[in-house]
């Protein structure tokens, strides 16, 4: 079976890229897996230098009801609409798996299981709950017994002017994180993502769009999904295990994370010098960076 891991990036992300790069080569061992990054406005120097480390740069695929208006306000959108376009992009593989250029693998084994894990045909994905997640439906409260519901798949589908049967039906479960998903490339989901991307960008946001339609497909078509533990799209609660250097889990017993995704850390994306302030599995309290390599450096000074 071939397979692909494909990401995205512009000039912004550029670094960050060469980071998720750089850690998938350094934990295959071997397997020597294509990788492939979808120009969302690269310099002409960075194709260069991916070129050179035998990376495949690929024009994004927007289809022409995606607004060209939109696009020139922020021109690396096209790598969330593209990301529903996978199987075009790259229909001579079997199997493709996405990673946010602000991720960066750990544990080889993630991307080893998630290929195996849509090897049946299945979606494997991270949903956005679990017992890492404190407030499972966010809400807000109007008064004693009234509350607004305030979960992100309920507010995408109101943007994005959806039928009321299909917001009450998404507004209490989990997103699906788009940050990291393996599919088949002849998998049926994938009409029906590019489907339900070209209505939500009727009334909707562009940048939600890519995880919205994922957790529409699943919700509502029915499709087959293997909904993967956070181990595979780790985004915190922080805790690192200062002997080892590694990311770890933070509760007990406090496992290597597999993929680490440094969503919503938007300073230290752009910024290696930027440190958190996190617990170590001693309880002790410290400062790093959670970039890849950059953490080995502060914890051992």
């Amino acid at each position: 079976m071939s397979k692909i891991i494909v990401s995205g990036s512009d000039d912004t992300y550029f670094q960050v890229t060469l980071e998720l790069i750089d850690s998938i080569r350094r934990h295959e061992d071997g397997h020597r897996l294509p990788i492939a990054i979808i120009d969302g406005g690269l310099t002409v120097d960075q194709k260069v230098a991916l070129d050179r480390q035998g990376i495949h740069v690929v024009a994004p695929y927007v289809p022409a009801y995606v607004s060209e208006k939109d696009l020139e306000k922020r021109r690396n959108l096209v790598v969330n609409v593209s990301k529903l376009w996978l199987n075009r992009l790259f229909s001579r593989y079997d199997t493709v798996l996405w990673i946010d250029a602000d991720a960066w693998v750990q544990d080889f084994r993630a991307i080893e299981l998630l290929f195996d894990a849509a090897a049946t045909g299945h979606l494997a994905i991270v949903p956005e709950a679990g017992r890492f997640l404190i407030d499972q439906v966010p809400i807000r409260w109007i008064m004693p017994g009234l509350a607004q519901i305030r979960s992100f798949l309920y507010k995408s589908a109101n943007h994005a002017r959806l039928p009321w049967k299909v917001r009450r039906n998404l507004s209490a479960k989990a997103a699906l994180n788009a940050g990291v998903f393996a599919l088949k490339v002849n998998a049926p989901h994938w009409d029906l993502l590019q489907a339900w991307q070209s209505t939500i960008l009727k009334k909707g946001k562009i940048f939600t769009s890519d995880q919205l339609a994922l957790s529409l497909v699943i919700y509502e078509d029915g499709q087959p999904v293997n909904l993967m533990s956070q181990w595979y799209n780790y985004m915190g609660p922080w805790r690192i295990d200062s002997k080892t250097r590694n990311v770890v889990e933070y509760f007990f017993p406090n496992r290597p994370v597999g993929i680490v995704h440094l969503s919503g850390q938007d300073t230290m994306r752009r910024d290696l010098t930027h440190q958190i302030e996190v617990t170590d599995i001693e309880g002790i309290r410290k400062r790093t960076s959670l970039r890849y390599k950059q953490i080995e450096t502060d914890l051992v000074a």
